[in-house]
């Protein structure tokens, strides 16, 4: 049996406590799992992200949002543009019609309200109000088609005032 008094405490250097200390420090942590539980925080904070972004992919939400594509084509379209066929899926639309064709019947003007919309996780549909310069309104119904996280319009029909409910959606 070692002396009592025999515990090498004082012929130990500074080196050798700190080094002592520091094998010490690192045995309670791989008993107290830290770097584990940061680990599966993480991960579980992924999963998180992971299903709110699954959830607003289904609900319709897209980047850039709905209203902002057909906001921003009207906006181009207004201008002149030649870039607003970007907001198309497109040349044709579904009923065959070319995208020319489609914007014949589409007033050239910036002001757009968007007075409500469809939506589920593939399409949607708004329908939007459109000032004209002259003072009127006219009523449109946007369709979009989902393009990866973004939103593309995929025909645009005139909705006329006995078939104009935006309450109905």
């Amino acid at each position: 049996m070692p002396h009592a008094g025999d515990t090498g405490f004082f012929t130990l250097s500074d080196d050798d406590l700190i080094q002592t200390g520091k094998q010490r420090l690192r045995k309670e942590r791989k008993l107290r799992n830290t770097g584990l539980k940061i680990f599966l925080g993480v991960v579980i904070l992924l999963i998180v992200l992971l299903g709110a972004a699954v959830v607003a992919y289904t609900q319709g939400v897209g980047f850039p949002s709905k209203e902002a594509v057909v906001e921003d084509f009207f906006k181009a379209y207004a201008a002149d543009d030649p870039n607003h066929t970007k907001y198309w899926i497109s040349a044709a639309d579904a009923d065959g019609a070319t995208l020319d064709q489609v914007l014949d019947r589409v007033a050239k003007s910036d002001t757009v309200v968007v007075v409500g919309s469809k939506a589920s996780m593939s399409s949607s549909y708004m329908l939007v109000d459109v000032r004209l310069s002259q003072g009127g309104t006219m009523h449109y119904r946007v369709d979009l088609v989902r393009d990866v996280i973004s939103w593309k319009i995929s025909g645009i029909d005139i909705v006329f005032a006995s078939n104009y409910d935006p309450a109905a959606l």
